[in-house]
């Protein structure tokens, strides 16, 4: 998804499938080795060098059907830029079935 056309980098959220609560965040370090193949740290740095990235996954679980889950995951650079593109998947364990919305309020 192409972040850049939103007027809030965070309106991806607002997805018309009800609720989310957030169900955690992991945090992994890669670098673009001297042939620009990327390659997973095995420590978390201190600072970021140039090359270096961030890369961010975020969880959440539907509030109705946990069963239903939204991840987020985007690339962080090394002065703290989220790259405008990211990716949104939506899983469903087990069969998919229809999400019943309860209004806000």
């Amino acid at each position: 998804m192409d972040t850049s056309c939103l007027d809030n980098r965070d309106d991806y959220k607002a997805d018309d499938n009800g609720s989310f609560h957030h169900h955690g965040k992991k945090v992994e370090h890669m670098e673009l080795d001297d042939e620009g193949d990327v390659v997973k740290l095995d420590s978390k740095p201190d600072i970021l060098q140039e090359g270096q990235y961030k890369l961010l996954r975020t969880y959440w679980v539907h509030n109705s059907h946990p069963q239903f889950k939204r991840r987020a995951i985007e690339l962080e650079d090394s002065r703290g830029n989220l790259s405008p593109l990211m990716m949104l998947q939506y899983i469903f364990n087990g069969d998919p079935k229809s999400i019943n919305i309860k209004p806000h309020g």
